[in-house]
């Protein structure tokens, strides 16, 4: 039976402002009080501000970087927040455990924000009669976390570019919060879907290469990861290519690889690498992260060449932003769905429109 969610069950926290005027003879008398108060509240702030926890104070920073990344384009803000909630709080009541020892979200249907159906699928669909069938997969920035709405996420801005280009495409995302390639790897075998589609997007990386839990540490070397992660990308090329459709792997956008973050941003990355402490002796997880991307271009790069995969960097598809673009190391509103959807339709009319097979 489907549960629904009710936006009447959502609390929200609306910041009020109250500014006051006052004739100038009045300043001085009341200047007393307020200072007063302020210094009150800057004592509690200094008792209470060190005893919020990790995840406080994450939830507080992820939730002023989403809402920076309209107010700093001078965009409106959604009252709503994220489509999921902040940090998956609304449909983590949804997640399933599969047949597979993996996870899904299923059955969620929130009107205009969230419709997933009973396999975990969400869909894309065109208006014109002729059509390609594209599937997705990844964790959740594959999902469409942290956009306002469905039709704000990448894949509908990608569904809507690719009909106004002329090259219409139906589109299911198999995609679930952490996932990583094993996991994909695994949906993909197991999706009847994928037997009758003409391309498979992949659109992951930073999972199988970032910790998922606080506390989790690293040794500098993600070698084991970037292996495993290689290895189940060249078992979708061969799934895809016994399938007849293309693949086309897409390194998702990330924050530790932005040129020149904001402020804002700069918070949110030092947020994401606190728990993440390297040994003596060895790389700093910055460093190990920067030295995996280049060896995953390169290596997906050079996997161009054998028949039925295909290769689009977005890592860096925000530098040009000056605003505010992530909310954490992963995620991205609006703004960004935006620019990954548009780029993807780009990236996807050229490889329908290659030979090669």
């Amino acid at each position: 039976m489907t549960r629904e969610w009710s936006p009447e069950l959502e609390s929200e926290n609306a910041a009020r402002s109250y500014p006051c005027s006052m004739r100038a003879k009045h300043v001085a008398f009341a200047a007393v009080p307020s200072l007063l108060a302020v210094a009150v509240i800057g004592a509690a702030w200094v008792m209470l501000e060190p005893h919020k926890s990790a995840e406080q104070k994450g939830k507080e920073l992820n939730e002023r970087a989403w809402q920076a990344t309209f107010s700093e384009r001078r965009l409106p803000i959604p009252e709503s927040g994220p489509r999921e909630g902040y940090w998956g709080s609304l449909t983590e009541p949804y997640l399933r455990t599969t047949s597979d020892s993996s996870w899904r979200l299923a059955d969620v249907h929130v009107p205009g924000r969230i419709e997933v159906d009973a396999e975990g699928m969400q869909h894309f669909r065109p208006t014109a009669d002729e059509q390609r069938r594209i599937l997705i997969i990844g964790g959740s920035v594959a999902w469409g976390a942290y956009a306002s709405s469905i039709d704000a996420t990448y894949f509908s801005v990608l569904g809507r570019t690719l009909e106004r280009l002329g090259a219409p495409a139906t589109i299911d995302v198999l995609a679930a919060p952490a996932w990583k390639s094993t996991h994909e790897l695994d949906a993909l075998s197991l999706s009847e879907a994928a037997s009758r589609i003409d391309l498979v997007i992949v659109l992951d990386g930073l999972n199988d290469l970032i910790p998922l839990k606080p506390g989790d540490s690293h040794d500098g070397n993600f070698g084991p990861s970037l292996i495993r992660y290689l290895d189940n990308i060249d078992r979708m090329a061969r799934l895809c290519s016994d399938r007849r459709c293309k693949l086309l792997v897409v390194l998702q956008p990330s924050l530790s690889e932005r040129a020149r973050p904001t402020a804002l941003e700069q918070e949110c990355q030092k947020a994401s690498r606190e728990d993440v402490t390297p040994r003596p002796g060895q790389l700093s997880f910055g460093q190990a992260l920067a030295m995996s991307f280049d060896f995953l271009r390169k290596a997906l790069g050079d996997r161009q060449t054998l028949g039925n995969l295909y290769f689009f960097d977005a890592t860096r598809l925000f530098d040009r932003e000056k605003a505010t673009t992530f909310c954490d190391a992963w995620h991205f509103a609006d703004p960004g769905h935006a620019i990954v959807g548009e780029a993807l339709a780009a990236e996807v009319e050229r490889v329908l429109a290659s030979e090669n097979h």
